[in-house]
């Protein structure tokens, strides 16, 4: 999972753009996991099953993902361009207690 606090930076894979990341065991019917952010801030978040655990998220000749990614507020990436959902449709601004459910999908 990436959290991204900066619309420029979303979806960028370099560390030093993501905000805060991590890492959780895949479990169904869900996963859970917890990160810390700061209350009355918006963020973008994306997340991957990394099914083969390379660390990478994999993509096909054409550049189509081959693994499920979700991105916060369950937008999708264009299939058409081929890139991600913008920060402004993915964003979600934290309140207390705020709990984000996003679904991964295969494309």
């Amino acid at each position: 999972m990436a959290i991204y606090d900066n619309a420029r930076k979303f979806t960028s894979t370099s560390d030093s753009d993501i905000y805060r990341n991590g890492v959780a065991m895949a479990r169904s019917p869900e996963t859970i996991l917890q990160m810390p952010v700061q209350q009355g801030r918006c963020y973008g978040i994306v997340i991957f099953h990394d099914v083969n655990n390379n660390g990478q998220f994999d993509r096909n000749f054409w550049g189509y993902p081959v693994e499920d990614v979700g991105f916060s507020q369950d937008v999708q990436p264009s299939l058409l361009t081929l890139s991600p959902p913008s920060f402004e449709d993915a964003r979600v601004c934290i309140r207390k207690d705020t709990t984000i459910i996003i679904h991964l999908q295969r494309f």
